[in-house]
């Protein structure tokens, strides 16, 4: 796997996602500060919300959930914790 030269994530916290953002192609917004990062009261709650399908395009083409956060390992919080998106 190529890490994508445009992907800023690394060494930020998740401030935001929103899985329905483009149409449902989902975005994640990253913050290099700790204050504004969004907070999970366990590793349960951050793999849900990471795993978190779109209502506007729930299903993709391939029958599968629309994921928008299925993305390579370098953006995925859950693999920095040795979980799978």
């Amino acid at each position: 796997m190529v890490p994508n030269p445009k992907d800023d994530s690394a060494g930020k916290s998740l401030m935001r996602f929103d899985p329905d953002y483009a149409k449902g192609r989902g975005r994640a917004w990253w913050t290099p500060n700790i204050d504004p990062a969004q907070e999970f009261d366990s590793m349960g709650e951050l793999a849900a919300e990471w795993r978190r399908a779109s209502t506007v395009v729930p299903i993709r083409p391939d029958g599968r959930p629309n994921r928008a956060a299925r993305t390579k390992a370098a953006r995925n919080p859950l693999s920095r914790v040795g979980l799978t998106a």
